[in-house]
C-alpha cells in the first residue's frame, strides 16, 4: 500500500510541473496556434487600431481556396510573397503596414497575397500553419524561403537576391 501511494503522489507532482511548464511557456511565447510572431529587422510600431480589419491592412488580393493557392504560385512569372494572417492575431495587425510598404518597394517585380485564416481554413490546414503571421517566399512555383512571425529586412533581402537574379 505504501509504495503506491507514494507512487501516486509522485505521479500527481510530475503532472503538476508539466501542467506549469505548459502555463509558462504560453504566457511567454503567446497562445498557441496564434503564434507570438517575430518582428525582427525593421521594427514595427505598437500604436496600428485594433479595429481595423485584415481586408484594411493588407489590400492585395486574397487566396481563399487551395486550387487558389496552386494557381496563384504554380503559375507566378515573378516571386510570390504569401502571408498568412488571422483576425484575432494582434501582430498580424502591428506588421500590416509594413508588409505594404515592401510589397509597394516590388510592385512591378513580385506578387503579394494574404491568407486570411477565418476565410480560407482549407489552405491554412494543407500549408500546416500553426502560427500567425506566417511568410512564404515562392519563386518558379517552389518554396524560397518562410518565417513565422514577420521579418521584414530578412524578406526585403530575399526579394532583393531574387529580382536582381531576373
Amino acid at each position: 500500500m505504501l509504495s503506491l501511494r507514494s507512487n501516486g503522489v509522485v505521479i500527481v507532482r510530475s503532472l503538476v510541473l508539466v501542467a506549469v511548464v505548459l502555463v509558462l511557456s504560453v504566457a511567454i511565447a503567446g497562445c498557441p496556434g496564434q503564434g507570438s510572431g517575430s518582428t525582427s529587422g525593421d521594427q514595427v510600431s505598437d500604436d496600428k487600431q485594433d479595429e481595423e480589419t485584415l481586408a484594411e491592412l493588407y489590400p492585395f488580393d486574397k487566396i481563399t481556396t487551395w486550387e487558389m493557392f496552386n494557381q496563384r504560385v504554380d503559375n507566378a512569372d515573378k516571386p510570390v510573397v504569401v502571408i498568412f494572417v488571422s483576425e484575432t492575431c494582434a501582430v498580424c495587425k502591428r506588421v500590416g503596414e509594413k508588409v505594404v510598404e515592401l510589397s509597394q518597394e516590388f510592385d512591378d517585380s513580385v506578387d503579394f497575397y494574404a491568407v486570411v485564416k477565418q476565410n480560407a481554413v482549407e489552405v491554412v490546414m494543407e500549408m500546416k500553419i500553426y502560427n500567425f503571421p506566417t511568410v512564404y517566399l515562392f519563386a518558379d512555383g517552389a518554396k524560397v524561403d518562410q518565417w513565422q512571425g514577420v521579418d521584414i529586412g530578412g524578406l526585403r533581402a530575399e526579394l532583393n537576391r531574387l529580382v536582381d537574379n531576373e
